[in-house]
């Protein structure tokens, strides 16, 4: 089965030939007797790991995504807060986004997985996923995965494939992404599916959620104390801004839009700093990631002739799904 794997800082996108999995970037280490009945969710799961070449995960069990968060806010690890995250979590994040498409039987894999930086840190990723992994699905079916890892590429590479792909761009174009993350923004330029130029830029969108997290008007209604990330980046997503789901939660929309002017203003003012040189070579600018679906982003973007692409959350992860399913026809080539 060819699979694509953006393990992102906020989210994991997997995309497989028949689903499309987003599971939030938590992960919650376990014991089996803890667990009572697992809620059903494409947006995380229960995994017990029984044997395979990650040996340090043998016996162990955990929960990824919103079945983690909702289990223990306070007690997650959040991948986002270790700059080694997509690595060290890489494998548990896989196998529970893989679990939330609640397989039955066994499978053979081959993964194009993304990272932020595939020279440094890809070697690294793919150790961590590859090989033969038996686990337990959501304390019920047990199942062996069988991962080969075709290659871990630079994040964008699926973005510049899928969005050429889908809209007849020719592939000698030069385009530019701009992903928009969890743990940082990343401006490329590419020239076909070569890498010309990047700026890596700190401050995703987390820092946003933080700055939210921490403002006066937030501490002062809390009692002093911060709001909870989750709770703050689920209103945002929903767009009704609201804290918590009771009828009289608190409305942070104010807030939302004094710390995000405060956060796209420099966010954007290095991304087109960077991307000034090439004005004249760039015939695309797209926007992608989670951060291209903020409010208020698309009008700064079409004022600087940038736009959002259609579902940017998947747009990577569909690429690298794509040159997976082309590497698995070709045999090896292509």
């Amino acid at each position: 089965m060819a699979v694509g794997f953006d393990g992102g800082f906020g989210n994991a996108k997997l995309v497989t030939p028949t689903a499309e999995i987003l599971c939030p970037a938590y992960v919650l280490p376990i014991s089996i007797e803890e667990v009572y009945d697992i809620p059903q969710t494409r947006n995380g799961a229960l995994v017990e790991y029984i044997s395979g070449s990650a040996l340090n995960l043998v016996a162990q069990s955990w929960m990824c995504g919103d079945l983690a968060v909702k289990r223990k806010p306070n007690g997650i690890y959040r991948v986002v807060g270790d700059i080694n995250g997509k690595v060290d979590w890489g494998l548990q994040m896989f196998l529970g986004s893989l679990a939330a498409t609640n397989p039955k039987t066994d499978i053979d894999i081959a993964v194009f997985a993304s990272i932020q930086d595939a020279k440094a840190v890809g070697v690294r990723l793919k150790k961590a996923l590859e090989g033969h992994h038996e686990i337990r699905v959501n304390n019920a079916q047990t199942i062996v995965v069988n991962v080969e890892v075709l290659g871990v590429l630079d994040e964008g590479t699926g973005v510049s494939y899928w969005h050429r792909q889908t809209n007849s761009i020719p592939l000698s174009s030069t385009i530019a992404t701009i992903d928009f993350g969890n743990g940082t923004t990343i401006a490329t330029v590419w020239n076909g599916a070569k890498k010309m130029d990047f700026r890596i830029v700190p401050g995703g969108v987390n820092a946003l959620i933080e700055a939210i997290a921490n403002n006066l008007a937030f501490r002062k209604h809390l009692g002093g104390s911060p709001a909870k990330h989750h709770l703050v980046r689920h209103g945002v997503e929903r767009g009704d801004y609201k804290y918590g789901c009771n009828a009289n939660a608190y409305n942070f929309r104010e807030i939302y839009k004094t710390e995000g002017f405060r956060w796209l203003e420099q966010t954007l003012s290095e991304v087109f700093a960077f991307l000034s040189p090439y004005r004249e070579e760039i015939e695309e600018a797209i926007a992608v990631g989670g951060g291209a679906l903020l409010p208020g982003l698309s009008s700064v973007l079409h004022a600087r002739d940038m736009k959002a692409i259609d579902d940017p959350i998947f747009a990577n992860a569909r690429g690298l799904q794509a040159l997976a399913s082309l590497r698995v026809r070709t045999g090896g080539e292509g």
